[in-house]
């Protein structure tokens, strides 16, 4: 008799763990709190968790903090979204960056500067042609942009935007060329125009390497014998990762432009792939003409300066 009622005894603890994990489970879809936490219904008498159980993904498996118990049979738990996998319930924030994102860190903006880029004509460094035409000066260039990269530092901005994944899923869809975005936190950053600290094969643009803030020299050649450039997108070259671009701002709940002319296709007309219940924000000191045709609220102010003004109305 003692030894049924043991049996018996364990199935019902079995069975109480079971309905504290689907309770779980259901309540957390049902009671999402945006504030980073959300509200779950606990069941009287289940124990604090220590064991992993199995089949479960490794951020449900750990051990449940209770935060008090109450006297009804029910007891309200409240626990970190660090139980739950977050981007189930945060909202999706997709942030385009242009230059102006990162004049303050000091690197310069060709739209302010007559369409010359560091006292260059685009047409010279950043183009097909010029590198068919001139590649030891379009090295020159890119090298010379490399050095100064290494001496900038992310700005208040950049680190704004990387805090905003405390709340937010956020993605990053930049059209500059710099590591800055990485640098000061950001974990989820799609490089539409390429990156200055990569370098790729010209007969094989699968080959893309890592080199830092090291030189590209004539005669540094990729793994199948062809020499190096630069892994940007010049102008009049296809964008390889439009595609992914497109796919993400389809998914954004609230969509902001920061720092950018969107005078450059296709880049500019990413805006017109948001949902139309997305909220939609401009971050800009200057006048910019947006090609879409809906609401769209305007911070007049730099990078930094805009993306505190920002956290302030969605955070």
């Amino acid at each position: 008799m003692i030894g049924v009622r043991c049996r018996l005894k364990g199935l019902l603890r079995r069975h109480a763990d079971a309905c504290h994990l689907a309770m779980t489970l259901v309540l957390s879809i049902l009671f999402i709190n945006h504030t980073s936490h959300i509200c779950l219904w606990s069941l009287r008498g289940v124990q604090r968790r220590s064991n992993p159980i199995p089949h479960l993904p490794s951020h449900l498996n750990q051990p449940m903090p209770v935060a008090g118990r109450l006297h009804d049979p029910y007891s309200i738990l409240l626990i970190s979204t660090n139980f739950v996998p977050t981007e189930f319930f945060m909202k999706k924030l997709v942030i385009l960056t242009g230059a102006g994102m990162s004049s303050e860190s000091g690197i310069k903006t060709f739209r302010d500067s007559g369409g010359l880029w560091e006292e260059y004509d685009v047409n010279e460094v950043a183009t097909p042609m010029a590198w068919s035409g001139n590649r030891d000066l379009v090295l020159r260039f890119y090298n010379e942009r490399r050095r100064q990269l290494e001496g900038c530092s992310p700005n208040a901005g950049h680190y704004g935007i990387a805090a905003f994944e405390k709340l937010f899923d956020v993605h990053v869809i930049t059209q500059n060329i710099d590591n800055l975005h990485e640098r000061a936190g950001s974990t989820k950053v799609l490089h539409l125009h390429g990156e200055l600290t990569k370098a790729r094969s010209t007969s094989d643009p699968s080959l893309i390497y890592d080199i830092g803030y090291n030189d590209i020299n004539p005669g540094d050649k990729c793994e199948k014998g062809s020499q190096l450039r630069p892994h940007i997108v010049w102008f009049g070259e296809a964008v390889p990762m439009m595609d992914e671009a497109v796919r993400i701002t389809e998914t954004a709940d609230i969509f902001v432009v920061i720092g950018s002319s969107l005078n450059v296709y296709p880049a500019a007309g990413l805006i017109n792939y948001t949902p139309y219940n997305a909220s939609l924000w401009l971050i800009d000191p200057k006048e910019v003409s947006v090609p879409v045709r809906r609401k769209v609220e305007v911070i007049r102010a730099g990078a930094s300066e805009g993306v505190a003004l920002l956290a302030k109305q969605i955070c």
